[in-house]
Formats: C-alpha cells, sequence, structure tokens
C-alpha cells in the first residue's frame, strides 16, 4: 500500500504540474519531435491518464489497481523510450577511423 501510493503521488504531482501549464508541457512534447502533429491531443489526454490512474491505485477496488499499475508501466515505457529517442538525437555518434584514408 505504502509503494502504490508513493507511485500514485508521483503520477498525480506530475499530472498536476502538466495541468496547470499546458502551454509549457504541448512545448515540451513538440520538442520531442516524435508525433508534433498530436502534441495538443497529448496534453489534453496524458496528465488525465496519469491523474486517473493514480488514483486508481489507491482509490479504486483492488481489482483495478493492476490495470491502473499496467497502464502506468506502459506510461513509464513510453517516457523512457521518448527521451532515449531524444537523448540519442543529441548525442553525436562516436568518430570512426576511415579506412580510406590509411
Amino acid at each position: 500500500l505504502v509503494l502504490r501510493a508513493v507511485v500514485a503521488a508521483s503520477f498525480a504531482v506530475a499530472a498536476i504540474l502538466k495541468l496547470r501549464d499546458p502551454a509549457a508541457f504541448v512545448e515540451q512534447i513538440a520538442n520531442y519531435q516524435l508525433l508534433p502533429e498530436l502534441a495538443n491531443a497529448i496534453t489534453i489526454v496524458l496528465p488525465s491518464t496519469e491523474l486517473v490512474c493514480a488514483l486508481g491505485l489507491v482509490l479504486s477496488p483492488r481489482a483495478w489497481h493492476r490495470a491502473a499499475a499496467l497502464l502506468l508501466g506502459i506510461l513509464l515505457l513510453v517516457f523512457t523510450t521518448a527521451i532515449a529517442r531524444a537523448w540519442a538525437a543529441v548525442t553525436p555518434a562516436p568518430l570512426r577511423k576511415d579506412s580510406s584514408s590509411a
């Protein structure tokens, strides 16, 4: 119960911060350049989903805990993938030794 409450609080705080400043959040989403055409929709859907799942972890019937945890796990996977892609896009590739210049 304590772990569920900590995870729920983390996602609830993240959702509330996104909902308080949607303009900044839509800009952050657009900066990832993954789905820029969906940035506005993501700005609306994502914080709401995070908040509902956070509440689902602690306030819902026991059967919903797993569904909320699964959805939050999927969101974490998507976040991690987006961050990794953004990081890879700005990290220069290691210099390769050109065999023709030897």
